[in-house]
């Protein structure tokens, strides 16, 4: 990743769950808007909003990401 990747995501990682997983949404649709026809874009997109509304709607467990990672390491 570049280093202004890197800085977007230092600042990001700093924003609310909601606010992460809308940016998530947002970005996997700027993606998709460059080949809207691929089947992997559009289940992402799905994907993507599926989860930002189970987060929306209480029905998952929220992790921050200094957990997430320590829970990667163990």
């Amino acid at each position: 990743m570049t280093r202004e990747a890197e800085e977007i995501l230092a600042i990001a990682a700093k924003l609310s769950v909601e606010e992460r997983a809308h940016l998530a949404v947002r970005l996997l649709d700027s993606i998709a808007a460059l080949d809207e026809q691929t089947e992997i874009a559009e289940a992402q997109r799905a994907e993507s909003r599926s989860r930002l509304d189970a987060a929306r709607a209480g029905e998952l467990e929220i992790v921050d990401d200094e957990d997430a990672m320590r829970m990667i390491a163990e």
